[in-house]
Order: C-alpha cells, then sequence, then structure tokens
C-alpha cells in the first residue's frame, strides 16, 4: 500500500511483507521495494503513475523484440501494435497495482526459457526460475506459469534420460541437463523468499497456514478464466469502468458496435491458438520451431487452465500473465 511505501523511504527498514492478498495471505514485498524507486523522487501518485506506464511501454518494446528474435519482425511488429492500442492492456499498464507490474517479468521469463530451449543458452534457466520468483513475489497470479515451468523442465529430463539410455540424440552441452543452471535459479530464488518465510515463522507461520488452508477447500469449475482470458485481449466491457451510474453515458458517447471488432479480435486470437496447434504438430522434425512454437502455445493456454479449477473465485486481472 501506499502507507507501506511511504513508511519504507521514510524509515530505511525494509519490509518483510507486502499488502495482504483476496484469498487472505500477505504478499511479499517486492512491489514495494519497486514502487519505492520513484517515490524516492517524489510523492505525486502522477509520478507512480508515471513509472508503472514507462515500464509496461518498455514491455511494449520487448514485446516486439522477443517477437522479431523468435519468430519474425513481422510478428514483432503486430504482437507490440496489438499490446499497445489494447484497451483492457492499456487499463492495466497505468495504475499503481501490484499486477500493472507484471508484464515486464512475464515477457523477460519466457525470453529466458526461449533462450535456453531454441538457442542453448543453459544459464538462462536460471534467469527463468529467478524472474518467476519475483513475478510470484509481485502478484500471486503469477503461479500460474509454475505448472508450466515444471513441465517443461520435466520434458527436459525425459529427453536427457532417453538420450542416456540409448546413446542417440545430440552431442555436447546440449546432451546434458542444467543441473547447475537449476540449482543457482532455485537457491537464489530461495534466498529471494528468506526474508518473508523468516518472518512468517515468527508470526507463527501464518500465512503457509492459511495456505494449506485455502488448498484443502475443495476446488471448482470457473468458465470465468475462459471467459477473462478473452475478455483481456481487447475492449469488451472496457464500459465497466465508467461505473454502474455512468457507463451509459459512456456508452452514448461512442460509436456503438455493440464491441463487434472485440469480439472478432478474440475470434482471431481462438483461431491463433489453433492454428498454432497444428503449426506445432507439423514442427515435429524442426526442434527449435518445436519448441519455440510449444512453449508459445503454453504461455497461452497455462493461465485459463490453471485458474479453470480454482478454491478461490476467479478476477479478470487473475489472468493478466496472459500478456
Amino acid at each position: 500500500s501506499a502507507t507501506e511505501i511511504a513508511d519504507f523511504v521514510d524509515t530505511g527498514i525494509p519490509p518483510v511483507r507486502g499488502m495482504g492478498s483476496s484469498i487472505g495471505i500477505d504478499n511479499p514485498p517486492l512491489t514495494i521495494y519497486l514502487m519505492s524507486l520513484p517515490v524516492l523522487l517524489s510523492r505525486d501518485p502522477l509520478v507512480v503513475t508515471a513509472f508503472v506506464a514507462m515500464l509496461n511501454v518498455v514491455a511494449v518494446w520487448g514485446s516486439y523484440e522477443l517477437g522479431r528474435r523468435y519468430w519474425c519482425a513481422e510478428v514483432g511488429l503486430v504482437s507490440a501494435a496489438l499490446l499497445a492500442v489494447g484497451p483492457w492492456a492499456v487499463f492495466y499498464s497505468r495504475k499503481v497495482w501490484a499486477q500493472d507490474l507484471l508484464l515486464p517479468g512475464t515477457l523477460l521469463f519466457f525470453c529466458c526459457l526461449l533462450a535456453w530451449l531454441v538457442e542453448g543458452r543453459r544459464w538462462a534457466l536460471s534467469g527463468a526460475i529467478v524472474t518467476l520468483a519475483a513475478l510470484t513475489q509481485i502478484h500471486f497470479s503469477a503461479l500460474a506459469f509454475i505448472p508450466l515451468l515444471l513441465l517443461v523442465l520435466a520434458i527436459a529430463l525425459g529427453r536427457h534420460l532417453f538420450h542416456r539410455a540409448t546413446g542417440k540424440g545430440p552431442a555436447g552441452a546440449e546432451a546434458t541437463f542444467p543441473w547447475k543452471p537449476l540449482a543457482v535459479g532455485v537457491a537464489a530464488s530461495a534466498l529471494l523468499y528468506a526474508p518473508y518465510f523468516i518472518f512468517d515463522a515468527l508470526i507463527d507461520w501464518r500465512n503457509v497456514r492459511t495456505f494449506i488452508e485455502v488448498l484443502g477447500t475443495p476446488s471448482q469449475t470457473y468458465w470465468e478464466s475462459v471467459r477473462y482470458a478473452l475478455l483481456n485481449v481487447g475492449g469488451r466491457e472496457i464500459h465497466a469502468l465508467a461505473g454502474s451510474e455512468q457507463f451509459r453515458h459512456f456508452l452514448a458517447g461512442i460509436v456503438d458496435l455493440g464491441y463487434w471488432p472485440d469480439r472478432i479480435e478474440e475470434g482471431a486470437a481462438v483461431a491463433g491458438v489453433i492454428y498454432l496447434i497444428y503449426r506445432w504438430c507439423r514442427k515435429r522434425q524442426d526442434p527449435q520451431a518445436f519448441r519455440r512454437d510449444g512453449l508459445l502455445l503454453l504461455w497461452l493456454l497455462a493461465p485459463p487452465r490453471f485458474y479453470l479449477r480454482s478454491r478461490s473465485a476467479v478476477c479478470p486481472h487473475y489472468l493478466l500473465p496472459l500478456y
């Protein structure tokens, strides 16, 4: 919160926990550390807002670079353009909210994974693990990427064991599983979380016990996760931001297309996923393209699948890791 950020800047005492989450667990404090950077310069909320917006503008450039590097310049340009003008993407890129800091880290996480899987840069795995740990400290919605990372690691280990047993497969560094980068990434992530868990131990493991209680709650199917994923693609229902009393005035002031352009964009996104599955199946003989497209497919499917069965109500911003 603003009070916790101001206290950190005024006193210099590092916080060991952040704001409470909607499920009753304290967030880790990384968001406070990040938000304190602009507060060092000014207490004006516009300065903090500009800081968040600047990070997300950099992320638009990062989206272009990611698409250009691993696919082509046209892919990078289209993805950056859609991200820059998407109504919900714009809304979630300029608020002093923890989830509005996710996009730059999400892009960095997948850049690291692609560098490892496609380019063979083994130590990029350490970067991916640490980045994911930082993302979960910013907002718990990034937990959706943990099953994705575990699946990628399991597949890589399975390939390594198969090649070792059969004597077939690539030679050199690519033939070995990146145990050292994995260990370094896990150790660095543990250090990142150490103050949070030490403090939790001092308060009788309150957060851990709450987390265990949440895990014990029966899960339910929330089809809203799919709807929210599609909602975030375009600008459908953006009029809700005007409030329950003013949204009709907002709708009266724009060309009424019934959000059909946004629905078309959502349909194009679904068609894109279907085409990506087809393309991924066709690229089995091209290891780099197979891994690259497969990871992109996991990125698109992991968040809605993760929240499809949930033990707590799903909110639209839980699907922001899709960006």
